[in-house]
Parts: C-alpha cells; sequence; structure tokens
C-alpha cells in the first residue's frame, strides 16, 4: 500500500453516488418487445423508460417517466405512482435530491402499503441521507420495517443497502460492509446482475474509505467486468472512478488520472451531476499531487460551482475543503480561510466528525502562516486528539505542530 505523501492530506470524496437498483421484478408485467412502445401501453412506456435508466441516461429516462406519467396518471392500477417512482429514481441519480423529496410529497394519495410504499420511503430516505439529514433518513428507512415484516419484496434488501450508505455517510465503513455483503448475497441468488455490480460499487467504496485499497481495486473491476458485459453504463462510469481512485492511493497517479477524466466525461454524458462532480474532486487532486496548483483549483471550482447546482451538501462541502487545501497550497491565505470556514461551518452542522478535521487542519496552517501560533497550535492539537481523524492526518498535525515550535 503506498503511504500518503507530505502533500497528500486531502478529504476523499464519496466514491459510491447516487447507487440505487433498477430491478423491478415486483413490477414489471411479463416483458414487452421494447420496438412495441405506444404511448397506448403503459406497460411498454414503462420499460422504456426502466430500460433507459437501466443504460444509464438518468435525463432521458426522467424525461420518459414524466410523459409516462401525464399519459397514463388516470388509467388506473397505480401508473400514476410507478412513473412517479421512476422517475424520482433519475432525478436521484442526478444528484437532484430536493427535487425526488418534493416529487415524492406532491403525488396525492401515496401508497399506504405494499412494494410501492417502500420505494418510496426507500427513495425519501436515501436523498435524506445525500442532504445529511441524518435522522429523518434514519426515520423513512425505519418506516419500512412494518411495510417489509412478512413481506417477500426484495425492494426490502434494498433498504439494508440504503441503511449501508447511511453509515457509510456517518463515517461507520465497517458497518456499512455489513450491510454491503448481506445485499451482495441476496443479489447473487436472485441472479440480478445489475443489483450486484452496484453492491460490488457499495464494497468498493466501503474498502477505499477503511484504506484497503487492493480490496476496493478489486470490488470495482468485479463490479466493472459486469457492467461492460450487460451494457451498464452507470455502474460503468462508477467502478472506472473507484478503480482510479483505488490506483491513485497506490501510487499510480498517472492512470488514476486517466480513469478520473474518462469517469467525469462518462458522468456528464449520462447527465449524473453528483458523479461527475466526485470524479472531477478526484481529478483536481490528481492534479494537486503533481504541483499543477492552477489545474487543480479549476477542476475543484467547476466541481462546486456543479454541486451547488444539484445543492448537494456532501459534495460542496468536499469542494471546499479541496479549495482550501489548493488555496493555502499556493499562499492564497484569504482564499484558504475563507473556504475553509464555510466548510468547517458545514461539517460541524451536516458532515460526520472525519469531515471537521480536514478543514481545521488548514485553519491551523493559516494560522501558522499568519504567525498566530497560539491558534495554530488550538487547532493542530484537536486534530491530533479527535477520535474522527483518520492516521495519516495525525501523522500530518505532528508534522505540523513540530514545524510550528521549530520556528519558535
Amino acid at each position: 500500500m503506498h503511504s500518503p505523501s507530505h502533500s497528500r492530506i486531502h478529504k476523499p470524496t464519496s466514491r459510491k453516488r447516487n447507487r440505487i437498483r433498477v430491478s423491478w421484478l415486483g413490477l414489471l408485467l411479463p416483458a414487452l418487445l421494447l420496438s412495441a412502445c405506444s404511448h397506448r401501453d403503459p406497460q411498454a412506456a414503462f420499460d422504456h423508460a426502466f430500460h433507459t435508466l437501466n443504460d444509464g441516461d438518468a435525463k432521458k429516462a426522467a424525461n420518459e417517466a414524466a410523459e409516462g406519467y401525464k399519459d397514463f396518471r388516470s388509467a388506473g392500477g397505480g401508473w400514476a405512482w410507478k412513473f412517479t417512482i421512476l422517475k424520482a429514481r433519475a432525478l436521484y441519480r442526478q444528484g437532484k435530491y430536493n427535487e425526488v423529496l418534493a416529487l415524492l410529497d406532491a403525488e396525492p394519495n401515496a401508497p399506504a402499503s405494499g412494494e410501492l410504499a417502500v420505494r418510496r420511503k426507500l427513495l425519501q430516505g436515501l436523498a435524506y441521507t445525500s442532504l445529511h439529514d441524518f435522522q429523518e433518513a434514519e426515520r423513512k428507512f425505519q418506516e419500512t420495517e412494518p411495510l417489509c415484516e412478512g413481506a417477500s419484496f426484495l425492494v426490502c434488501a434494498d433498504v439494508a443497502g440504503a441503511q449501508g450508505t447511511l453509515e457509510m455517510q456517518k463515517g461507520h465503513y465497517s458497518d456499512a460492509q455489513v450491510f454491503f455483503v448481506h445485499v451482495l448475497e441476496v443479489a447473487r441468488v436472485n441472479h440480478d446482475t445489475l443489483w450486484e455490480a452496484n453492491t460490488l460499487l457499495d464494497l468498493s467504496w466501503s474498502a477505499l474509505e477503511q484504506t484497503h485499497f487492493d480490496e476496493a481495486l478489486d470490488w470495482a473491476d468485479a463490479a466493472n467486468q459486469i457492467a461492460l458485459a450487460h451494457n451498464f453504463g452507470s455502474v460503468a462510469q462508477k467502478s472506472l472512478g473507484n478503480m482510479g481512485w483505488a490506483y491513485y492511493k497506490l501510487g499510480d497517479r498517472e492512470k488514476a488520472e486517466g480513469m478520473f477524466v474518462e469517469a467525469a466525461e462518462r458522468a456528464q454524458k449520462l447527465g449524473q451531476v453528483a458523479s461527475q462532480v466526485g470524479w472531477l474532486t478526484d481529478a483536481g487532486y490528481g492534479h494537486l499531487d503533481a504541483g499543477d496548483l492552477q489545474a487543480a483549483q479549476q477542476s475543484f471550482q467547476q466541481s462546486l460551482e456543479l454541486a451547488q447546482q444539484i445543492n448537494s451538501r456532501e459534495d460542496m462541502l468536499d469542494a471546499r475543503t479541496a479549495l482550501a487545501f489548493v488555496s493555502e497550497k499556493a499562499g492564497k491565505t484569504d482564499d484558504a480561510k475563507r473556504y475553509a470556514d464555510e466548510a468547517l461551518a458545514m461539517a460541524r452542522t451536516y458532515g460526520n466528525g472525519e469531515d471537521v478535521v480536514y478543514p481545521l487542519l488548514i485553519e491551523g496552517r493559516i494560522a501558522a502562516r499568519q504567525h498566530d501560533t497560539a491558534a495554530a497550535q488550538v487547532a493542530f492539537r484537536q486534530v491530533q486528539e479527535s477520535k474522527d481523524t483518520p492516521v495519516f492526518l495525525k501523522w500530518e498535525a505532528e508534522r505540523s505542530l513540530a514545524r510550528l515550535y521549530e520556528a519558535e
């Protein structure tokens, strides 16, 4: 495993983005040929939109689902909610979390039981998780328990995967892995290759955050092999980015940078803005380690602008932390202080403990540059002593303290 270099103290961005299984075994009637798609047939319209999402084009799938809702909302048989939930899933894939919640709240006569009710609450919980409203996310997941009790809905296993995502966002990576391993077993038993591939992505994400980079590479590569064999566009771009991150942490920067760029381009073509944000941030860190501060800042700034467009708190926090790092490294202390203050405020409001220590370290570095020894010492010691600080960041805090004492 490649040890972090002196400059590589940045906060890793989340590798798993907007993953939600797109298998609808309990809702799909016997499949119709896609060529038979007609606005007179709700099943054919639904199937076509479903396969569009399956292929990774979330933007087009959202438009098709909206059109299907318009044509068939009065047809009965639950079609209004089927198309509503499909559109919500496509919006979620694009990182439009507030729009997901608004859509699911706006549709009247919400299902009180059955698989559609579980799917609605699952999507709400995932959206709240992405917005870092963990308490509300937990509440939505808990509301699925009586709906799943005694039921055989496969979507109930999706809830377990979503709970794993929630644990990841809280920084409980090993707890999340337990959920993901369970879901992988269910996916394989049901021979659902897309579900399996997405869960392999989850496991690679968990391994990356636990610094098990060789293991993460294996999980991501397995997901990529499935994606290539079945033309799962969304899975392909995410697995490519995850492999890039693993190679990056293992020291192969050149290979990693190419994968980040390609993943970002694929995400853009698929309309998956949240994924694009993450890969741009990762590419920026590659530029930062290579010493190209201008290219790094451009990547981070683009990442922040896209994150603001979709109002993704996690991505805005990551981008501001990244901009604080590159600004401090470039000696732009005013910009660095502004971004670090913003990131620290967001982390204390929405993030987990690990989100706090990165901007806190930058605040200490800025204070040291400004010869405010007391403030720098306090910041470095808080990073050093926090239970949420990764080991390599503790080392950096210790080095920073040593340099501070040496300067005195």
